[in-house]
């Protein structure tokens, strides 16, 4: 709600549910009008955590509206999960497969997981390979606190694509491989 609500006029977005199932919420992506946030933050109220969790098939669907999107703008996945993989593709490292062969590192993708039931591992590996990054959420701490202070640093980023050479040294165990 507080990402929605606080998109710029020339923004664009989509939300996309799921459960066992995905359920975009418009077929491609829309502007931030008032009128598409509007009905965007009343369809966010009626999503309800039902089913099982199908983490593949979100982020597939999440990465194809890209190909609707302008090439010379940065394109971010929001990726808010409860759990782990349970239905769809349950087996983390395809997933992973499958994430990053559909992204071909042109999205970034950031992960939110909330709560103790989380697959972490594949969650880290998802949000360092398509040059995001991963915050857990404990079930008793505040989301939209975590959440809106992710949102304020990427909405006016300072820093992008950045690069680190080392001319005249041997670098090995460099942490995070991609900056």
């Amino acid at each position: 709600t507080f990402c929605v609500s606080s998109l710029r006029p020339d923004d664009r977005f989509n939300v996309i549910s799921f459960a066992s199932e995905t359920r975009p919420f418009r077929p491609s992506l829309i502007p931030a009008t008032r009128e598409n946030i509007e009905a965007a933050l009343a369809d966010i109220d009626k999503i309800a955590a039902a089913g099982g969790t199908n983490i593949n098939d979100a982020l597939l669907e999440a990465i194809k509206a890209k190909a609707g999107a302008d090439g010379d703008r940065p394109y971010m996945i929001v990726f808010m999960t409860d759990g782990e993989p349970t239905v769809g593709e349950r087996e983390p490292a395809t997933i992973q497969a499958n994430v990053n062969k559909a992204n071909a590192r042109t999205c970034r993708l950031f992960v939110f997981g909330i709560g103790h039931d989380l697959n972490t591992k594949l969650l880290d590996r998802l949000a360092e390979d398509n040059r995001g990054a991963r915050e857990y959420i404990e079930e008793k701490e505040d989301i939209e606190v975590k959440v809106s202070s992710f949102f304020r640093k990427v909405s006016d980023p300072v820093l992008s694509d950045m690069e680190l050479r080392f001319p005249s040294a041997d670098v090995y165990d460099l942490y995070p491989k991609q900056l």
